[in-house]
């Protein structure tokens, strides 16, 4: 969803326009969200294209630091249920 709604922006000088569209727009590390503020996810394993997703709207710290957490406290992975929000500063 994320990519859909951010693709169709780029496409559209950042206006999200009503429409149907394919998008090969990856975001990951350095892209700057136009109309996504915040995410609610899982906790992905660092190196997978998910992880990749997340460091667009966190910076690799945070994220190691999310996850160090999660594991330490027996939070489950993405797929399981466990999830947490991240919101642009």
């Amino acid at each position: 969803m994320v990519r859909a709604l951010e693709g169709r922006a780029a496409r559209h000088g950042g206006w999200l326009v009503a429409g149907e569209e394919v998008t090969d727009l990856l975001l990951g590390p350095g892209f700057v969200p136009r109309l996504v503020h915040g995410l609610f996810t899982g906790v992905h394993e660092p190196g997978s294209r998910h992880h990749a997703l997340l460091q667009a709207f966190a910076p690799l710290p945070l994220l190691q630091e999310v996850a160090a957490h999660a594991e330490a406290r027996g939070y489950l992975g993405h797929e399981f249920g466990d999830s947490c929000l991240l919101l642009d500063a």
